[in-house]
């Protein structure tokens, strides 16, 4: 690790050795040596560009064949020592079906798909996209599949929700918002210890039982016990638009009770109030972005959904899951910019 480092700081990569991340993954680097296949003393700078420069760094030590890029981000996450071998195992020319730790079973259509998956998805919405694609699903579900909860849900009881992938793949024309509704809903009861057995059902009567289950969280809202959780790093931001009598000052808040996000849900008509679970482990943060004019008027403008692990914004949505106004949305990526987040390209 030293020697990497010192060899990085005679390359006069800077920018590189200031980024923490990126010193974790060349730490990371350092640790998977025996697997080097040239030895790292012969890199050379390709650019100033420091995401470029550790990119061909990993692929010099340890590629002989072509890696596709979004494996890098295994070597800066922690926690993503499956997907560092995977990288390995690419670069060598194996085949990444006879990797070890992979979540889902990968047959080679999945497999082409994961390797040439779009560039902006994480490394397991790269998976659940390969999943859906390669089991001839459209490219449509897939990206609603990252989407949701599924996208972002650690592989948990993979044997259940590979069989939900399937039944939506076989039931196409559900709407986008449905399928994230019916995920929430199908999650909620798993977490309950009361999965529901979709087999022989329609989508029309899954829905059904979803929207039954949504009207029923919105009626008990008011008798839910309280319960908070710690703020997470990232900070809240407050921006003004306008000039006098028309000044709006927009707030970015993060939610950190039950309460408040049952109230969000409420406001919102959407269920962001079973995402407590995922706030109380730290998984997830959820932001409200608010608007006041001059005369006090409060307006929420969208839910914000932060994946801690990877700091993206993977989720925003205005009243009734529609799309951010352009307004709101100025304020998202204004405030994005600011905390180093990451925006999932589709939103």
């Amino acid at each position: 690790y030293r020697d990497l480092l010192n060899h990085l700081d005679a390359e006069g990569c800077d920018n590189l050795l200031e980024h923490t991340p990126y010193l974790q993954g060349i730490a990371q680097l350092a640790m998977k040596a025996r697997h080097f296949v040239r030895p790292f003393n012969t890199w050379t700078r390709p650019g100033r560009n420091m995401h470029r420069q550790f990119s061909s760094l990993l692929r010099h030590c340890l590629a002989l064949y072509e890696v596709p890029s979004l494996l890098d981000q295994a070597w800066c996450e922690p926690g993503r020592h499956d997907a560092r071998y995977w990288f390995i195992d690419v670069g060598a020319g194996y085949n990444i079906r006879n990797s070890r730790g992979l979540p889902i079973a990968m047959n080679k259509r999945i497999a082409h798909h994961f390797l040439n998956a779009p560039t902006e998805l994480g490394i397991d919405e790269a998976l659940r996209w390969a999943q859906v694609v390669g089991q001839f699903g459209d490219q449509r579900l897939a990206r609603t599949i990252t989407t949701s909860r599924l996208g972002r849900n650690g592989f948990v009881r993979e044997d259940y929700w590979s069989g939900v992938i399937r039944f939506f793949i076989q039931h196409p024309f559900m709407d986008a918002n449905k399928v994230h509704e019916v995920v929430d809903f199908l999650t909620n009861r798993l977490e309950a210890g009361e999965p529901v057995d979709i087999s022989g059902r329609t989508a029309t009567s899954l829905a059904r039982l979803s929207d039954g289950w949504h009207r029923d969280l919105h009626r008990a809202s008011g008798k839910v016990v309280d319960r908070h959780w710690q703020r997470s790093a990232i900070m809240d931001a407050r921006y003004e638009s306008g000039k006098k009598h028309e000044r709006i000052v927009w707030k970015v808040t993060e939610l950190l009770g039950v309460q408040e996000l049952v109230a969000e849900g409420r406001a919102m008509q959407h269920c962001v109030a079973t995402y407590a679970a995922s706030c109380s482990r730290r998984a997830s943060a959820i932001f409200s972005v608010t608007a006041e004019d001059m005369l006090g008027n409060m307006e929420r403008g969208g839910t914000i959904e932060v994946n801690l692990k990877t700091a993206r914004v993977v989720q925003a949505k205005a009243k009734r899951n529609t799309q951010l106004k352009p307004a709101a949305r100025a304020v998202l990526e204004k405030w994005a910019r600011r905390e180093g987040l990451g925006i999932n390209e589709h939103l």
